[in-house]
């Protein structure tokens, strides 16, 4: 077990884990999510049976609320990815458990950006895509245990500058159409309006937002 001296959030930690790796590839999992028997196993033997050409396979998960789970499919794939899916409902999974990484290629495209505190996995996945090809497969790799009351959603501001943060970065560096930004840009707010409205926080709270969403 290996433990930073600062605590400089997911990203950083990782980007550790991928330095001190010495295997030829990574898969990274949250302390509340739970890998099924030989998950790895399968994963590893797809990836190493595609050409240098592909940076990952993923698979589908299962999502447990309260004891309750949920099968979340993902497509059957085989090439290059359109980064517009990436994150989207019914597309291209945003969940970094659902991959398993060569490590080379993590090393070439600099690891996670350090500098993003959500949406840090649509970021490190959309780098990967602009260079390399990915697989997916529909069969369940693990189990995401969903908390209600995580840091992201104590807070419905946090959620929301995090992904204006993440989409901001993205125009700077050209990550995603412009279109495709603004659409997201929508959604965050509409989404920052529906959460402010279950919390029943006044009018004068979610008028700035109710416009642009």
């Amino acid at each position: 077990v290996f433990k930073k001296k600062l605590n400089g959030g997911p990203s950083s930690a990782r980007n550790v884990g991928i330095k001190l790796a010495k295997g030829e590839f990574i898969l990274f999992i949250d302390s509340d999510d739970e890998l099924l028997p030989n998950s790895i196993e399968w994963r590893q033997k797809k990836l190493e049976s595609l050409g240098e050409d592909y940076a990952s396979i993923f698979s589908s998960r299962i999502e447990c609320l309260k004891n309750k789970k949920t099968i979340i499919e993902v497509p059957e794939f085989n090439g290059k990815l359109n980064v517009c899916l990436i994150g989207r409902k019914n597309g291209i999974p945003g969940q970094i458990t659902n991959y398993l990484f060569k490590k080379d290629i993590l090393v070439e495209v600099g690891g996670y950006n350090e500098s993003l505190k959500f949406n840090e996995d649509f970021d490190l996945i959309i780098r990967l895509a602009k260079i390399k090809k990915f697989f997916g497969i529909n069969k369940v790799g693990f189990i995401q245990h969903i908390r209600k009351d995580s840091w992201s959603k104590s807070n419905p501001y946090i959620s929301f500058n995090g992904v204006e943060q993440f989409l901001n970065n993205a125009y700077q560096h050209d990550l995603l159409p412009k279109n495709e930004i603004e659409q997201r840009r929508k959604d965050n707010r509409l989404s920052l309006v529906k959460k402010l409205l279950i919390n029943r926080r006044s009018l004068k709270d979610i008028a700035p937002y109710i416009n642009e969403a």
